[in-house]
């Protein structure tokens, strides 16, 4: 079993399959949610992370080379989790995610 994640990880999720412009294929996610909703309704929320800077204001450099998609929030089972990263992103680094996802 794959361990629970916490804010600031990175969940890699098998988002198979996918409607519409969906996220496709094993993609990873930077984890919004905590445990506790992890814990009790076995869900997490996330936003997709990629390698592609776009001039679009709701990207947020998380590390080097890696942004957040900000503007596709997304929640999904725990049973989607393939493997999870430890980050080590703060709680102001998940939070200006979230901050900029809300238009801040």
């Amino acid at each position: 079993m794959t361990p629970l994640p916490h804010p600031g990880d990175v969940a890699w999720l098998d988002m198979s399959p996918t409607i519409g412009r969906e996220q496709r294929g094993h993609r990873p996610y930077l984890v919004l949610s905590d445990a506790r909703l992890h814990r009790a309704r076995q869900l997490v929320i996330g936003v997709p992370l990629t390698t592609r800077n776009s001039p679009i204001p709701t990207r947020v450099a998380v590390g080097e080379g890696s942004y957040a998609i900000a503007e596709q929030p997304t929640t999904f089972s725990l049973e989607r989790i393939t493997r999870v990263e430890a980050r080590g992103l703060d709680t102001a680094e998940v939070r200006r995610v979230i901050v900029r996802l809300l238009g801040g």
